[in-house]
């Protein structure tokens, strides 16, 4: 692979701290979403994350607008946005996978699903799910229609987490276990964060 350009798409700020983007494309505009939170010394990630998303034409990669910030701490609400995973599994829709977390108190996870702007509310996985887990990676379709999330969570008859398949089959409005994709007791080692490709079948996933 040849690099043929280096550029910046959020100058770097005193105090700030931006991590984990992820980047959808729809027709002619890639999207991308991150985190962007304050430094602390004693949390890995900082704190008070927000996600931010932004925007750029296929045509002028290198110059991205500001399309402002989707979830921020609120009051009563989140206090720290920590992932921001977009995609685009069809020329129609976009998801927004998002999670509200703070080390050994919360851990919730969220989606918001939308055709065109304004974005809407996000919705948690607990309500949309039979198997709530903690979304990584693209949503994909399949050549069926289906759409297909990768995830990982723990349960009460297995604590130790587990990567998960889960199916859609009405586009994004619920979610359905399809698979428990392997155990981290027998394997011996905690599995967790893991992704879907694609090879084959018509034009769908970006």
């Amino acid at each position: 692979m040849k690099i043929e350009k280096h550029f910046a798409i959020i100058a770097k700020q005193v105090g700030r701290y931006h991590a984990f983007p992820t980047l959808a494309r729809q027709d002619e505009v890639i999207w991308l979403a991150c985190r962007s939170g304050q430094v602390e010394k004693r949390q890995c990630h900082g704190r008070q994350g927000c996600v931010r998303l932004f925007a750029a034409s296929t045509g002028e990669a290198d110059c991205w607008r500001d399309q402002g910030v989707l979830f921020r701490p609120s009051r009563g609400g989140s206090r720290n946005e920590l992932d921001a995973i977009i995609s685009a599994p069809t020329p129609e829709l976009m998801f927004l996978a998002t999670r509200d977390f703070e080390h050994g108190q919360r851990n919730n996870a969220f989606l918001s699903r939308w055709a065109g702007l304004p974005y809407p509310e996000r919705r948690p996985l607990a309500e949309i799910s039979d198997r709530p887990v903690i979304c990584f990676g693209h949503i994909r379709q399949t050549t069926a229609g289906e759409l297909l999330m990768s995830g990982y969570a723990g349960t009460r008859d297995e604590p130790q987490a587990a990567p998960y398949l889960l199916v859609s089959t009405d586009q994004g409005r619920s979610w359905h276990l399809r698979a428990k994709v392997a155990s981290s007791e027998e394997a011996g080692i905690r599995l967790t964060e893991f992704s879907l490709g694609h090879r084959g079948g018509p034009p769908g996933p970006r």
